[in-house]
């Protein structure tokens, strides 16, 4: 609630979330500002009630309000769904205090994101910045064209100009309902028709939960399959439960720290802290059991940038077609699709016959990968330290897993190419001594080489100072490469290294 994951922080509990779909409660974002925002405007409306709503409390409200909700936002680190949510309700509530009753969400989200870009252009990089507007868009964009009930009269409609029966059951509905609403007006409701109006606001509250959870990930699910290569279909489920225990839980523990603080030693702060247990437990024992349920999660998606932007213009376009019914977007739909189909499968073939070098920026490990016309193998020490880190990226990049052939090779051959890792001091040479041709040289833990004997005993095109040197040897390779203009990369210094060897 205040933006502190210590206790749950590589946890039991936080793997359940994520693999139930549900991580962004543990994360304060739009919906813990939301929900916030609902209980403090109750509040004030309560105490305005209480005073006969007096001329000045819309003020007193206005100042309240805005003054708690950025409280909150400071008290929870600003982070930048947070600041999001925050500026967006503040926009929204200066301009229709003073500026026009009816307020066009669209440019408020405008306004919002163009602020947070204008304060820290380096935003526009950030992942959670990135899935609070795109939720937020998707939202917006595709909401209103998710209802079930819409589209089964528009099917009804349509099927009823070739057939009776649909026109009467059309019929029969409206009849039903319009009863239904003479009866309410007259106060002549059975007790049975109270059940089914309370089922009927269950059901409704139901569908319009799953309908936001469906609207916001239509443009989110490409986001998530690209930085985390799965995507859990268990947020469908885990939101008719996450959701609803949350409006309860936040408020509930707000009143708790505010019973705590006045009556420390009191039943009502004891019904409170009873109240906010249990409805954790109930939210974590569902995350745990929702998490179980491995048919809802599917993995280790490949997904690079380039499959991103056509998803994600793809679903623009649908909804360019389904907003416009411009038959020109749909041919464009099943254009994309159908290139982007060819591409992938070429994409796949090729990758299978492609050979490279790449040495992985992992401090204090060897990982030298190896990919000759497909065959994956790596040069390692700590196989679980790289996989984990590098994983997602042979994932994306639609690279079979590495088969570990250790740590100490000093030579091995890519595509014909020779690649040689210097692993241990050299010997002293003569200059009669001929020079080993290789096509790349690999410096490992022993950086602080003389360049000159190096190039006594090696004729190389590329030299690579991997991550298992020093701070000092990369220093000073840093200040040979910027004085002899060498070819070297340094991979402490300029990231990770890979060579193609196909485009050679």
């Amino acid at each position: 609630m205040l933006g502190d994951k210590d206790a749950v922080k590589n946890t039991e509990i936080s793997e359940s979330f994520r693999n139930g779909g549900a991580s962004h409660v543990l994360a304060v974002s739009g919906l813990h500002v939301g929900i916030v925002i609902l209980m403090l405007t109750c509040f004030f409306n309560f105490i305005g009630w209480c005073l006969r709503n007096p001329d000045w409390m819309k003020w007193v409200k206005f100042v309240l309000l805005l003054s708690a909700l950025g409280m909150y936002a400071f008290m929870t680190g600003l982070s930048p769904s947070i600041v999001r949510a925050a500026l967006m309700f503040t926009i929204y509530y200066v301009l229709k205090t003073f500026v026009s009753r009816f307020v066009q969400p669209r440019n408020v989200v405008a306004a919002t994101c163009f602020a947070m870009l204008v304060y820290n252009p380096h935003y526009l990089f950030d992942i959670s910045f990135q899935f609070s507007f795109v939720a937020v868009a998707s939202i917006m964009m595709f909401m209103p064209y998710i209802s079930f009930r819409k589209w089964k009269m528009s099917v009804l409609n349509a099927l009823s100009k070739r057939f009776e029966f649909c026109e009467g059951y059309i019929h029969r509905q409206l009849r039903r309902e319009q009863e239904f609403l003479d009866k309410a007006r007259e106060e002549k409701l059975s007790p049975a028709m109270w059940v089914r109006m309370a089922v009927k606001g269950l059901w409704r509250y139901v569908v319009e939960v799953e309908r936001i959870s469906v609207a916001a990930q239509i443009l989110m699910f490409p986001l998530l399959i690209y930085y985390f290569q799965n995507f859990a279909i268990g947020t469908f489920v885990s939101s008719l439960v996450v959701i609803p225990l949350a409006t309860l839980l936040i408020p509930a523990t707000f009143l708790f720290f505010g019973s705590e603080a006045l009556f420390s030693d009191c039943w009502l702060t004891d019904a409170l802290a009873h109240i906010v247990s249990q409805l954790s437990r109930w939210m974590i024992d569902a995350m745990s059991l929702i998490s179980k349920w491995e048919w809802l999660r599917v993995t280790e998606i490949p997904f690079n940038m380039v499959d991103l932007f056509v998803v994600l213009g793809m679903i623009l376009l649908f909804y360019i077609f389904i907003r416009t019914r411009s038959m020109m977007a749909f041919y464009g739909v099943v254009s994309v699709l159908l290139v982007y189909t060819g591409f992938v499968l070429y994409d796949v073939n090729v990758r299978s016959r492609g050979s490279f070098l790449a040495v992985y920026n992992i401090h204090g490990t060897t990982a030298i990968h190896i990919v000759d016309e497909g065959n994956s193998s790596m040069l390692t020490n700590d196989y679980d330290r790289v996989a984990n880190r590098v994983g997602r990226y042979w994932i994306r990049e639609r690279i079979d897993a590495p088969q570990v052939v250790g740590a100490d090779a000093s030579s091995f051959y890519v595509a014909d190419s020779l690649v040689y890792v210097l692993s241990k001091p050299l010997p002293e040479v003569k200059d009669s001594t001929p020079k080993l041709s290789v096509n790349t040289l690999v410096l490992q833990r022993n950086g602080e080489q003389d360049l000159e004997k190096i190039s006594r005993f090696f004729d190389y095109r590329h030299l690579v100072v991997d991550a298992t040197n020093t701070k000092r040897a990369c220093s000073m390779w840093e200040n040979l490469r910027d004085s002899l203009d060498l070819d070297c990369h340094i991979v402490k210094i300029d990231g990770s290294y890979r060579r193609d060897f196909d485009t050679e």
